[in-house]
């Protein structure tokens, strides 16, 4: 899979909101630079993790309200992830490869998210409900 560093489309599932909310962690996880000083790419890494944090509850609130069957698998999809992200905030920062790999494993670990597990919850949500969203988070 190559790697994606500017949103085109190609990532969407057609739900405004949460697309919104890839492109903005797409950008996140493009704004770390391997040669940056460790307290910033710290900084960066501690926004990821609460961004990312916010758009996966969002995520598991909708799913659990719509009863999607697959909610705790995807749920340990999104812990999963975010303790490799604390894990390498905490111990892997310090080497410059690192860094590099680590924004290719996020990147590649957002796209096959995206396009599998995402995809997978919005279809099961269109075919079953209606899809939208107010302010709260809430689906109708």
């Amino acid at each position: 899979m190559k790697l994606v560093t500017e949103w085109d489309g190609s990532l969407a599932i057609g739900v405004p909101e949460i697309d919104d909310q890839h492109i903005r962690i797409l950008g996140l996880i493009g704004s770390f630079r391997e040669d940056e000083g460790t307290v910033i790419l710290k900084d960066r890494f501690m926004e990821l993790l609460r961004y990312t944090r916010e758009h996966f509850a969002l995520e598991e609130r909708w799913m659990s309200r719509i009863h999607y069957p697959a909610v705790e698998r995807h749920r340990r999809q999104h812990d999963d992830l975010l303790h490799q992200v604390v894990a390498f905030a905490e111990e892997g920062i310090q080497s410059k490869s690192a860094r590099r790999q680590f924004g290719i494993f996020l990147n590649t670990w957002l796209q096959e998210h995206i396009l599998s597990s995402d995809a997978a919850f919005v279809a099961f949500a269109r075919q079953r409900h209606s899809f939208s969203s107010d302010s709260s988070g809430a689906v109708s």
